[in-house]
Protein backbone atom coordinates (compact mmCIF):
# COMPACT_ATOMS: atom_id res chain seq x y z
CA UNK A 1 0.00 0.00 0.00
CA UNK A 2 1.38 3.53 -0.63
CA UNK A 3 0.53 6.30 1.09
CA UNK A 4 0.77 9.98 -0.08
CA UNK A 5 1.81 12.72 2.16
CA UNK A 6 0.95 16.65 1.61
CA UNK A 7 1.71 19.77 3.72
CA UNK A 8 0.02 22.61 2.88
CA UNK A 9 -1.17 26.15 3.05
CA UNK A 10 -3.31 28.19 0.94
CA UNK A 11 -3.37 26.04 -1.84
CA UNK A 12 -6.62 26.59 -2.70
CA UNK A 13 -5.65 27.31 -6.88
CA UNK A 14 -3.86 24.24 -6.64
CA UNK A 15 -4.61 21.54 -4.23
CA UNK A 16 -7.60 19.95 -6.17
CA UNK A 17 -5.49 19.46 -9.02
CA UNK A 18 -2.73 18.00 -7.03
CA UNK A 19 -5.37 15.73 -4.97
CA UNK A 20 -6.82 14.46 -8.39
CA UNK A 21 -3.37 14.01 -9.31
CA UNK A 22 -2.76 10.84 -6.75
CA UNK A 23 -5.49 9.43 -6.67
CA UNK A 24 -4.74 6.50 -9.62
CA UNK A 25 -1.09 5.63 -7.09
CA UNK A 26 -2.30 5.55 -3.75
CA UNK A 27 -5.34 4.93 -1.78
CA UNK A 28 -4.46 7.15 1.44
CA UNK A 29 -3.68 10.50 1.59
CA UNK A 30 -2.88 12.64 4.51
CA UNK A 31 -2.69 16.00 4.08
CA UNK A 32 -1.33 18.46 7.14
CA UNK A 33 -2.81 22.12 6.71
CA UNK A 34 -0.76 24.18 8.53
CA UNK A 35 -3.22 27.41 9.31
CA UNK A 36 -5.05 28.11 5.51
CA UNK A 37 -6.92 30.77 5.16
CA UNK A 38 -8.67 30.36 1.67
CA UNK A 39 -10.32 27.61 0.28
CA UNK A 40 -7.95 24.89 0.53
CA UNK A 41 -9.75 22.67 3.66
CA UNK A 42 -13.32 22.65 2.07
CA UNK A 43 -11.27 21.34 -1.07
CA UNK A 44 -9.55 19.05 0.60
CA UNK A 45 -12.65 17.77 2.98
CA UNK A 46 -14.17 17.26 -0.46
CA UNK A 47 -11.97 13.98 -0.77
CA UNK A 48 -13.47 11.12 0.95
CA UNK A 49 -9.58 9.31 0.92
CA UNK A 50 -8.03 12.11 2.40
CA UNK A 51 -7.54 12.55 5.77
CA UNK A 52 -7.23 15.96 6.94
CA UNK A 53 -5.11 17.16 9.60
CA UNK A 54 -4.82 21.12 10.91
CA UNK A 55 -3.07 23.09 12.94
CA UNK A 56 -2.94 26.98 13.76
CA UNK A 57 -0.96 29.76 15.36
CA UNK A 58 2.34 27.47 15.31
CA UNK A 59 5.81 28.75 13.94
CA UNK A 60 7.37 27.90 10.61
CA UNK A 61 8.78 24.68 11.03
CA UNK A 62 8.77 22.21 8.03
CA UNK A 63 10.88 19.58 9.71
CA UNK A 64 8.31 19.32 12.50
CA UNK A 65 5.54 18.93 9.94
CA UNK A 66 7.22 16.41 7.78
CA UNK A 67 7.88 14.38 11.03
CA UNK A 68 4.29 14.49 12.09
CA UNK A 69 3.33 13.50 8.65
CA UNK A 70 5.43 10.33 8.70
CA UNK A 71 4.41 9.33 11.94
CA UNK A 72 0.66 9.86 10.96
CA UNK A 73 1.45 7.59 7.71
CA UNK A 74 3.56 4.86 9.94
CA UNK A 75 0.09 4.25 11.68
CA UNK A 76 -1.20 3.31 8.35
CA UNK A 77 1.61 0.37 7.69
CA UNK A 78 2.18 1.40 4.20
CA UNK A 79 4.96 -0.41 2.23
CA UNK A 80 5.36 3.13 0.16
CA UNK A 81 5.47 6.46 1.44
CA UNK A 82 5.50 9.50 -1.41
CA UNK A 83 5.57 12.77 -0.92
CA UNK A 84 3.63 15.65 -2.63
CA UNK A 85 2.86 19.12 -2.09
CA UNK A 86 0.44 21.37 -2.66
CA UNK A 87 1.11 23.26 -5.82
CA UNK A 88 2.51 19.91 -7.25
CA UNK A 89 0.64 17.75 -10.15
CA UNK A 90 1.71 13.66 -10.57
CA UNK A 91 1.08 13.12 -14.51
CA UNK A 92 -0.68 10.21 -15.12
CA UNK A 93 1.40 8.11 -17.00
CA UNK A 94 4.39 9.25 -14.25
CA UNK A 95 1.74 7.37 -11.66
CA UNK A 96 1.70 4.66 -14.25
CA UNK A 97 5.60 4.91 -14.25
CA UNK A 98 5.70 4.74 -10.34
CA UNK A 99 3.42 1.78 -9.93
CA UNK A 100 5.21 -0.34 -12.56
CA UNK A 101 8.66 0.24 -10.75
CA UNK A 102 7.54 -0.57 -7.63
CA UNK A 103 6.28 -4.15 -9.05
CA UNK A 104 9.30 -4.57 -10.96
CA UNK A 105 11.82 -2.58 -9.61
CA UNK A 106 14.93 -4.77 -7.97
CA UNK A 107 14.18 -5.45 -4.13
CA UNK A 108 17.43 -3.26 -2.80
CA UNK A 109 15.67 -0.35 -4.49
CA UNK A 110 14.63 1.58 -2.13
CA UNK A 111 14.38 5.25 -2.93
CA UNK A 112 12.48 6.40 -6.42
CA UNK A 113 13.73 9.82 -7.65
CA UNK A 114 11.58 11.54 -10.00
CA UNK A 115 12.62 14.50 -12.20
CA UNK A 116 10.88 18.61 -11.49
CA UNK A 117 9.20 20.57 -13.94
CA UNK A 118 8.48 24.21 -13.34
CA UNK A 119 5.35 25.10 -15.00
CA UNK A 120 4.82 28.35 -16.50
CA UNK A 121 1.20 29.45 -17.37
CA UNK A 122 -1.04 26.46 -18.42
CA UNK A 123 0.57 24.37 -21.18
CA UNK A 124 4.03 25.33 -20.55
CA UNK A 125 7.07 24.10 -19.01
CA UNK A 126 10.78 25.82 -19.13
CA UNK A 127 12.96 23.61 -21.12
CA UNK A 128 16.36 24.67 -20.07
CA UNK A 129 17.83 22.11 -17.92
CA UNK A 130 18.37 24.15 -15.04
CA UNK A 131 14.68 24.22 -14.20
CA UNK A 132 14.16 20.67 -14.75
CA UNK A 133 16.53 18.64 -11.50
CA UNK A 134 15.32 15.13 -9.59
CA UNK A 135 14.43 15.31 -6.06
CA UNK A 136 13.39 11.90 -3.69
CA UNK A 137 9.88 11.56 -3.49
CA UNK A 138 9.27 7.98 -2.71
CA UNK A 139 10.78 5.86 0.09
CA UNK A 140 10.37 2.21 1.04
CA UNK A 141 9.50 2.30 4.29
CA UNK A 142 11.42 -1.24 4.77
CA UNK A 143 14.72 0.88 4.28
CA UNK A 144 13.89 2.97 7.75
CA UNK A 145 16.69 2.73 10.01
CA UNK A 146 15.13 2.25 13.69
CA UNK A 147 12.20 3.86 12.33
CA UNK A 148 14.30 7.37 11.89
CA UNK A 149 11.47 9.72 10.40
CA UNK A 150 12.46 12.57 11.72
CA UNK A 151 13.02 15.95 9.22
CA UNK A 152 15.87 18.92 9.46
CA UNK A 153 17.29 20.99 7.85
CA UNK A 154 20.60 23.55 8.73
CA UNK A 155 18.27 26.81 7.06
CA UNK A 156 15.94 28.73 9.25
CA UNK A 157 12.24 27.58 10.15
CA UNK A 158 14.03 24.14 9.06
CA UNK A 159 12.88 24.56 5.43
CA UNK A 160 14.50 22.74 2.51
CA UNK A 161 14.68 19.99 4.85
CA UNK A 162 13.84 17.36 1.88
CA UNK A 163 10.89 15.17 1.28
CA UNK A 164 12.38 11.83 1.89
CA UNK A 165 13.84 11.37 5.76
CA UNK A 166 17.40 11.28 5.65
CA UNK A 167 19.03 7.52 7.23
CA UNK A 168 21.16 7.35 10.00
CA UNK A 169 22.87 4.03 8.93
CA UNK A 170 22.43 2.41 5.62
CA UNK A 171 22.45 5.47 3.01
CA UNK A 172 19.69 4.51 0.37
CA UNK A 173 19.70 2.63 -2.64
CA UNK A 174 18.00 4.83 -5.13
CA UNK A 175 16.30 4.64 -8.53
CA UNK A 176 15.82 7.60 -11.13
CA UNK A 177 12.73 7.38 -12.66
CA UNK A 178 11.24 8.34 -16.23
CA UNK A 179 8.62 10.51 -14.26
CA UNK A 180 7.74 14.03 -13.53
CA UNK A 181 6.26 15.94 -10.99
CA UNK A 182 4.59 19.15 -12.18
CA UNK A 183 5.23 22.48 -9.78
CA UNK A 184 3.02 25.44 -10.33
CA UNK A 185 4.73 27.36 -7.36
CA UNK A 186 6.04 30.00 -10.32
CA UNK A 187 3.18 29.69 -12.79
CA UNK A 188 2.83 32.96 -12.98
CA UNK A 189 3.50 36.71 -11.44
CA UNK A 190 1.57 36.50 -9.10
CA UNK A 191 2.50 33.01 -7.63
CA UNK A 192 6.13 34.21 -8.09
CA UNK A 193 5.79 37.23 -6.14
CA UNK A 194 3.58 35.04 -3.76
CA UNK A 195 7.29 32.81 -3.04
CA UNK A 196 8.84 35.81 -3.00
CA UNK A 197 6.81 37.32 0.05
CA UNK A 198 7.20 33.88 1.73
CA UNK A 199 10.80 33.38 1.61
CA UNK A 200 11.12 36.98 2.48
CA UNK A 201 8.56 36.55 5.86
CA UNK A 202 10.63 32.79 6.69
CA UNK A 203 13.66 32.09 5.41
CA UNK A 204 15.27 36.07 4.33
CA UNK A 205 18.61 34.34 3.68
CA UNK A 206 17.37 32.75 0.56
CA UNK A 207 15.02 35.57 -0.88
CA UNK A 208 17.62 36.64 -3.27
CA UNK A 209 17.77 32.90 -4.42
CA UNK A 210 14.24 33.05 -5.25
CA UNK A 211 14.10 36.20 -7.23
CA UNK A 212 16.89 35.42 -9.10
CA UNK A 213 14.69 32.20 -9.90
CA UNK A 214 11.94 34.17 -10.54
CA UNK A 215 14.16 36.62 -13.47
CA UNK A 216 15.85 33.64 -15.02
CA UNK A 217 13.02 31.91 -15.25
CA UNK A 218 11.35 35.04 -17.42
CA UNK A 219 14.40 34.79 -19.48
CA UNK A 220 14.70 31.03 -20.02
CA UNK A 221 12.65 29.61 -23.50
CA UNK A 222 9.45 27.60 -23.23
CA UNK A 223 7.56 24.81 -25.11
CA UNK A 224 4.44 23.27 -24.80
CA UNK A 225 4.34 20.66 -22.13
CA UNK A 226 3.16 16.93 -23.29
CA UNK A 227 2.72 14.24 -20.86
CA UNK A 228 4.59 11.86 -23.54
CA UNK A 229 7.61 13.62 -22.86
CA UNK A 230 10.81 11.25 -21.53
CA UNK A 231 13.82 12.40 -20.16
CA UNK A 232 15.87 11.60 -22.86
CA UNK A 233 13.91 14.18 -24.87
CA UNK A 234 15.47 17.17 -23.10
CA UNK A 235 18.64 15.84 -22.37
CA UNK A 236 18.41 13.76 -18.89
CA UNK A 237 20.43 10.61 -18.54
CA UNK A 238 20.28 7.57 -16.45
CA UNK A 239 16.79 7.21 -15.56
CA UNK A 240 14.80 3.66 -15.84
CA UNK A 241 11.45 3.29 -18.07
CA UNK A 242 9.25 0.86 -16.74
Amino acid sequence: MICTVMRVKDEAPYIERAISSLLPLCGEIIVLDDGSTDATPDIVRSFDSVRYIRQDDLPMDEGRDRSLLFRKALELEPAWIFTLDGDEELPLRSCEQMVKAMKNAPIEVNVFRLHFLVMWGEDEYCEQNKFIWPQDRMFRVSAMTDRDYNFFSAFHNNLHCGCIPKPKMVPYNRQILNAFIKYWGYESMAACQKKIDFYEANDPMNKGRTIELVAARHRAPKRPYDDNISCNEIGIMGSVTY
